[in-house]
């Protein structure tokens, strides 16, 4: 699976979750230093993904 492919999976999988993810979304405007943090890590944990290479 490519890295494109990849990420369309991804936001496939965020769209089946849109209430979640809005609600994440305003938790992330009210808490922007600390929950960036934990979204890399529930999605290194939910897509088995190496954050270092999502962010290069």
């Amino acid at each position: 699976m490519s890295d494109l492919e990849l990420i369309f999976t991804m936001l496939g999988e965020i769209n089946k979750w849109h209430s979640v993810a809005e609600t994440l979304l305003g938790w992330l405007v009210s808490k922007p230093k600390k929950s960036w943090v934990v979204v890399l890590f529930l999605l290194k944990n939910f897509y088995r993904i190496p954050i270092s290479r999502m962010i290069l």
